[in-house]
């Protein structure tokens, strides 16, 4: 026995006969008496009778199945009132994850979100390997690589480019003394070049946010897309090694999983990083 049976019975039921209740279904009336008969077969006895100039008749049995497939509807559609509600309504957990280099531009469009918001948390993850969300694991990620899993929906925000900064009189010193990045990035295309064109090292670090405080202090040059140096006006690019370093840069993606791109908090922290995010990365 099953609800798409029990539906067809319950129509008839309400609405007195199986010619109303195919309208409203929007079926043919043999269907209806197809779906009826095969709850007939199921319960082992008929759930109504056919008369002559009187319709159909629910027999006892199709009388208690009908007020049970009553019951059922009801449950049913307060359940998907409830669940409209939620998907329509911004509140509730929702949950990121990104890469240390974009800590910088976070604080302002998540500080709106809250504003906009009240009702909504936001479950940030800062790591080189995050949660997935192709497992499922959280809602959204900021990603940068080369394509995303075709599993995933979103949008390219922008290719990222990097350049080389320091203080002035870092950039001045000849040869440059460097911070480069340490495990767990040490696989990165950033730390191949690194590897083959970074001497001296003076520093190595997994830590972006310590790197660029380290840059700011005149320890050395480091690598950093364009975008954040442009924060930091002590910082100064080496020009010599612009070109060189095109070969790192990567779109930046804004991804979520298809089952979760029309719920309501999801598509709330998409628009706001997208649109945050887009600016930034054009101005």
């Amino acid at each position: 026995m099953i609800w798409d049976d029990l539906k067809h019975l319950e129509a008839l039921a309400r609405l007195g006969s199986a010619g109303r209740a195919a309208r409203e279904l929007g079926v043919s009336q043999a269907t209806v008496y197809r779906r009826i008969a095969a709850l007939e077969d199921a319960v082992g006895t008929p759930v109504i009778h056919r008369r002559r100039g009187a319709g159909e008749v629910l027999t006892e049995a199709g009388a208690a199945l009908a007020s049970v497939a009553r019951g059922t509807k009801r449950s049913l559609d307060e359940a998907t009132r409830e669940i409209r509600r939620g998907s329509d309504e911004v509140a509730g957990t929702v949950s990121l994850t990104t890469v240390e280099g974009f800590v910088p531009l976070l604080a302002e469009p998540l500080a709106q979100l809250a504003r906009d918001y009240p009702n909504l948390s936001v479950d940030v993850t800062i790591s080189h390997r995050g949660p997935s969300v192709v497992r499922g694991q959280v809602d959204v990620a900021i990603a940068v690589m080369k394509a995303p899993p075709e599993v995933l929906v979103g949008k390219k925000l922008m290719t990222i480019e990097y350049g080389a900064y320091g203080t002035a009189e870092a950039v001045a010193q000849s040869p440059n003394r460097w911070l480069t990045v340490g495990p767990p990035m040490h696989t990165t295309a950033q730390a191949e070049w690194e590897a083959q064109h970074a001497r001296p090292v003076v520093m190595t670090t997994a830590s972006r946010a310590l790197m660029l405080d380290l840059v700011l202090r005149g320890v050395g040059v480091g690598i950093f897309p364009h975008v954040i140096a442009a924060r930091h006006p002590t910082l100064v690019e080496v020009e010599a090694l612009r070109e060189p370093l095109q070969s790192l840069s990567l779109p930046a993606w804004l991804l979520t999983h298809p089952d979760l791109r029309h719920t309501a908090r999801v598509s709330a922290l998409m628009a706001a990083l997208g649109v945050a995010l887009s600016l930034k990365f054009e101005s």
